[in-house]
């Protein structure tokens, strides 16, 4: 958790370009301990979190993940999560992230797609 917006949401900040390895298992056991880590200390009334996904530096290059490893995400965000979320913002999102949203936006509700902004500058 890295800090806390005025209403209280507990804020976690995730940076892809930090990742440069990827296994399934550890990836998911990462993504649910920090999801319920923010979630535990969040002070807001309804305990939702916001999730910052900061893809500055980013290169699908070096960065990329399996694409199993987003799609289980979302399913996990969908099937798990989708009360705790207060608002994802995905800033600098590298120009081919369009084309793997319009194909992963299908596996979360309409619910949580509405909590989602895109934010660049």
């Amino acid at each position: 958790v890295q800090g806390y917006d005025k209403a209280g949401h507990a804020t976690y900040i995730f940076i892809p370009r930090n990742i440069t390895e990827h296994d399934l298992e550890w990836s998911l056991k990462e993504v649910l301990y920090t999801l319920e880590r923010a979630i535990s200390c969040s002070k807001s009334n309804d305990k939702t979190i916001n999730i910052i996904i900061d893809f500055s530096g980013f290169s699908f290059s070096k960065n990329n993940p399996p694409v199993d490893i987003g799609k289980k995400c979302l399913l996990l965000f969908r099937d798990h999560y989708v009360g705790q979320i207060h608002r994802i913002f995905i800033l600098n999102a590298p120009a081919g992230f369009a084309l793997l949203w319009n194909l992963f936006k299908h596996f979360i509700g309409k619910d949580t797609t509405e909590k989602i902004k895109f934010v660049s500058g």
